[in-house]
């Protein structure tokens, strides 16, 4: 394969999740709360998470047993009670591993409940990869946000992402519901809902630390509910040490491209991130992308489809069928963000 088409081959397999912005404005060079300079006063605690060196003791609990345990279904089946919480993603990127640290540790999850190296042909022979604190737990699958990131040079996909959720164009609403106690609890319950910039906003408002100012007003998406009003991505969870777990939901991401809405279907969501009255930070987000369905979404948004799926193909490391060739990859992204206050209920704008 000449240098050209491997290129072409990483372009489209960013096209994935890229979101192009089309202001005119040129794209960010850093991610802000992660490697843009903030303010002193800003608290340390709102960065990506993706540092290897965070104090492993925010977490106490990274045995391989109680992890199991504390992931499972909570068994509190009660009505929920207590507070609400609504916040705003004003951080969002890719996974990938710390170019000054350890390649091997990357943030994601263990969607295959494996850990597998190059010769298990169950993971499709891709080796797994070990979250950093607080979480560092091994057989982390996240083949898909490494690739993003490796191309970033010489396509600048990241920044685009970067440009698109700093605007408002992308604004995913996180509603915590059945708060007790932000430091320990055994059942709540996380709304995934898309948001957009009400009518004759331009852009979120930002401060000295390029972040989002806290408590902004943002209007739902309508589709973010069924018909009843419950959201349609719903992530039961706990709060264990000031650290929210959610599994086991499914969502659809629309990302802007190419002047249109492309749905990509994340399967088997897990979500982690510290979370306190005035932001939530250290967040991870990780799912498996059907090839099929993928490829299906971005040739609808104009992509090349051999392309895209030899891209998708080539790295999808779960759910192998009766040969051993995985249907799904996996990905996994970082994420922060601060207080916010739902507007109105309203149709997406195209």
């Amino acid at each position: 394969m000449s240098t050209t088409t491997k290129r072409i081959v990483l372009c489209a397999a960013a096209l994935s999740l890229c979101a192009c912005s089309s202001r005119s404005d040129p794209p960010t060079t850093c991610v802000p709360g992660i490697d843009c300079p903030v303010d002193a006063s800003t608290d340390a605690r709102q960065d990506s998470g993706t540092d290897a060196s965070m104090d492993a003791a925010t977490d106490s609990s990274t045995d391989a047993s109680t992890d199991a345990a504390l992931d499972a279904a909570p068994v509190d089946a009660g009505p929920l009670t207590g507070d609400t919480y609504v916040f705003v993603t004003d951080v969002l990127d890719m996974a990938a591993p710390d170019p000054a640290g350890d390649p091997a540790v990357t943030s994601g999850f263990n969607l295959d409940d494996r850990v597998s190296d190059t010769s298990d042909s169950l993971g499709c022979r891709k080796a797994d990869r070990t979250a950093p604190p607080p979480d560092s737990f091994e057989g982390v699958d996240n083949e898909l946000g490494p690739l993003l990131v490796s191309s970033e040079s010489s396509f600048g996909f990241i920044a685009n992402l970067h440009t698109v959720v700093r605007t408002g164009e992308l604004l995913l609403l996180l509603r915590l519901r059945g708060v007790d106690d932000l430091v320990n609890d055994d059942r709540v319950e996380l709304d995934l809902l898309f948001g957009q910039l009400p009518p004759g906003t331009l852009a979120p408002v930002r401060t000295a630390a390029d972040r989002f100012e806290a408590g902004q007003t943002f209007d739902v998406q309508a589709e973010s509910f069924d018909a009843s009003g419950r959201a349609l991505v719903v992530l039961p969870g706990q709060i264990v040490d000031g650290r929210l777990r959610g599994a086991a939901g499914d969502f659809t991401l629309a990302v802007p491209f190419m002047g249109r809405a492309v749905p990509l279907q994340m399967n088997d969501v897990h979500l982690r991130v510290n979370v306190a009255a005035t932001s939530f930070d250290m967040g991870v987000l990780g799912a498996g992308l059907d090839v099929n369905t993928t490829v299906a979404a971005l040739v609808g948004g104009g992509v090349d489809e051999s392309l895209a799926r030899l891209v998708l193909e080539g790295a999808a490391d779960l759910l192998p069928d009766a040969r051993t060739r995985c249907q799904s990859v996996s990905v996994g992204l970082v994420l922060a963000g601060v207080p916010a206050v739902l507007g109105a209920t309203v149709p997406a704008t195209p």
